[in-house]
């Protein structure tokens, strides 16, 4: 099921217009005070170690690993371990080496687990303890959410260095009670990890976009200049604010450590399969072990689908898990189907679709079956999008040929074909009407899926009673009709085996 394309916020003009109401904070002389002065001061640390200015990158790693950023601590481990610009002493790489793993850093981890064999029980056991006991030195003008707030109106709300922006398709008291709670949110997050208070500064502002009481996400806003983290409405409706302080943290880290060369973050919560990137839950009564097994293997089941039916599988870019938990407030009518794709947030190079069923409810086939269903809605989202791109220039080229005179040529009624199928597709796909008889302009669009879905269970040889109960089927004569040939082939095949199995010289009586 599509969902129909909304705006997932403000223009980026306003939110450029927004940001400039921001006031940085002043830095003390000598401190590393935000976090774009930190990377900077990472990454001339890696220049001086390409150049063997070891003492020199030391002199840039040590005040950031002091100060809690992982991948400078790993890093400083490194120079311990190979006495590089320093004494060389294992036992204090270890120490550094063991901080950075607590901070998520993959370099980290690997090098705590390797000097665990090179030191002895007792010596790695006293790095183990050192780490445990150490503490970040967090200069008192790093950026953090403790500043006053101060609404600028209905919709805007300023809380310390963070811009808090309610879409204008979200009712008013919905903005009110976002703004009510999101003081205790970004305490959460500052309180999620260690880690947090020295990432989430990587967020210039919230925007809340529509969603129903039971959808979670929270993700970059890929449209607009900044870092504009968008969180669904949804995520307010929860018995506890931890679960979307979590997931604030865990994105801000994301974005951190993959603007920081050579580190990587251990996340807990995403896996890849190739090219994409597979969204586990944060809810802890939600078993994402069995999404990422099952979503694996239906990925696995995708690559052998013939090209026609593969490419709306390949053209999803993430797989979020979002299944009811028992900590969702309960509410309004959850929708039964086992995935959707989401036009709201999904933009070209960003296909996002959505796993709403528990996969303990659902097997590789339904969930390929489900991928490719959602999957032509990406597609067809994707030439949407480029029909609209294309229809200025087409409707330039048109005025042009008006403009000479020669409005009736063949040329002419061409562009005017090619604009009426373009503008007539993308209204449609956008702002689809109902008709007198309550027959909506997007079941063509469904019937598509559908048809999809009859066409990749034949090919991966499942039977027909494999096809998830479909509500458009009545509605799909192409559908209706392909589904009832399979069905007729497949009792063909069963009869004709059956009278072969009689047959056979192994089955005649002795």
């Amino acid at each position: 099921m599509a969902l129909a394309k909304l705006r997932p916020g403000p223009t980026a003009a306003a939110v450029f217009v927004y940001f400039a109401l921001l006031t940085p904070t002043a830095p003390h002389a000598g401190a590393v005070c935000d976090l774009a002065s930190l990377l900077a001061e990472y990454k001339t640390g890696l220049n001086r170690h390409r150049d063997k200015d070891y003492v020199g990158a030391l002199a840039r790693w040590r005040p950031l690993a002091e100060q809690g950023f992982p991948p400078a601590q790993s890093r400083l481990a490194w120079l311990h371990g190979k006495g590089l610009g320093v004494k060389a002493d294992i036992k204090e790489s270890a120490f550094w080496a063991l901080i950075a793993a607590r901070g998520e850093d993959a370099s980290g981890r690997l090098m705590a687990s390797r000097l665990r064999k090179n030191l002895t029980q007792a010596d790695f056991a006293k790095a183990e303890r050192r780490a445990r006991s150490w503490r970040p030195l967090m200069p008192d003008c790093w950026e953090n959410h403790k500043g006053k707030s101060e609404r600028l109106d209905k919709r805007r709300l300023r809380l310390g260095k963070y811009l808090i922006i309610v879409n204008k398709q979200l009712p008013d008291e919905v903005a009110e009670l976002v703004f009510n709670k999101m003081r205790q949110v970004l305490a959460t997050a500052g309180g999620t990890h260690p880690l947090a208070p020295l990432v989430l500064p990587a967020i210039d502002a919230f925007v809340i976009v529509p969603s129903d009481r039971y959808d979670r996400y929270v993700g970059w806003w890929t449209g607009g200049p900044g870092n504009v983290l968008l969180l669904s409405r949804g995520n307010f409706f929860d018995d506890r604010l931890t679960f979307v302080g979590r997931m604030i943290f865990l994105e801000a880290a994301r974005w951190v450590f993959a603007n920081t060369p050579g580190s990587r973050f251990i996340d807990p919560l995403v896996a890849t399969h190739k090219n994409k990137k597979l969204y586990g839950t944060v809810y802890p009564d939600i078993d994402n072990e069995l999404f990422y097994k099952n979503l694996k293997q239906a990925l696995q089941m995708a690559e052998k689908l013939p090209p026609e039916l593969g490419k709306y599988v390949e053209i999803i870019d993430e797989i979020r898990y979002i299944p009811p938990s028992k900590h969702f407030a309960k509410g309004g009518t959850l929708d039964a189907t086992i995935a959707y794709y989401n036009k709201v947030l999904s933009s070209e190079g960003r296909r996002i679709i959505f796993i709403r069923r528990e996969m303990r409810w659902s097997s590789p086939l339904d969930v390929l079956i489900n991928l490719v269903h959602e999957g032509t809605h990406a597609v067809q989202d994707q030439k949407a999008e480029r029909f609209e791109a294309a229809l200025p220039g087409l409707r330039e080229a048109l005025r042009r040929i008006d403009a000479n005179g020669k409005g009736r040529t063949s040329k002419a009624k061409a562009l005017q074909r090619q604009i009426k199928e373009k503008s007539g597709y993308v209204r449609r796909w956008k702002k689809p009407k109902i008709s007198d008889h309550g027959i909506s302009e997007t079941i063509p669009f469904e019937c598509q899926a559908v048809v999809n879905e009859i066409r990749t269970a034949r090919a991966v040889e499942a039977p027909p009673s494999s096809l998830p109960a479909s509500g458009y089927l009545a509605l799909c004569d192409d559908a209706k009709t392909l589904l009832v040939r399979w069905k007729d082939e497949s009792l063909l095949g069963k009869t004709n085996r059956k009278r072969k199995n009689i047959t056979s010289p192994s089955s005649s009586p002795r």
